[in-house]
């Protein structure tokens, strides 16, 4: 096999899985996968400090996700259909994964910042690392949707 082949191609066919010693690779995985890790997390926190915090955080979340489907569905959106892209090689709904991943931090970053913020004790640490890791989503999520535009251009 090519090197070719096996590397990432923004917005092309990828015919082969990413390989996760690249770190771009990483970055990208880290990027797709972040609504499962996100959620993971919180509620692994709730097994850690032995309370409902983090269960009632993946209630909340996966109701929110099913109102959100809903709503999608209701007002006759467009659902998203898989063209072999790295873009839709993954999907968590079927209104696109740039918005579910963006609605999953918006709702995290929601669901721990009020509390910490209205009670004047914020983890500046916890808001800091959830808001740099949506801007990567979200410059990761640019980028593909930007190259995916230009091949479709050109």
């Amino acid at each position: 096999m090519s090197s070719s082949n096996s590397t990432l191609k923004f917005g092309s066919i990828q015919d082969s899985p990413l390989l996760l010693f690249q770190p771009m690779n990483i970055i990208v995985w880290l990027s797709f996968f972040s609504p499962i890790i996100l959620a993971t997390i919180v509620t692994s926190m709730s097994f850690i400090f032995q309370n409902f915090k983090g269960l009632i955080y993946l209630g909340f979340l996966i109701g929110c996700c099913l109102i959100r489907n809903y709503v999608y569905q209701m007002s006759g959106s467009i659902p998203v259909k898989n063209d072999g892209t790295i873009c839709t090689s993954i999907q968590y709904s079927k209104y696109g994964n740039p918005t579910f991943s963006s609605f999953v931090f918006a709702f995290t970053i929601m669901y721990l910042s009020l509390p910490m913020f209205s009670n004047g004790s914020p983890n500046f640490w916890i808001f800091i690392s959830l808001t740099s890791y949506f801007l990567i989503d979200l410059f990761i999520d640019l980028i593909n949707l930007l190259l995916s535009l230009l091949l479709i251009i050109f």
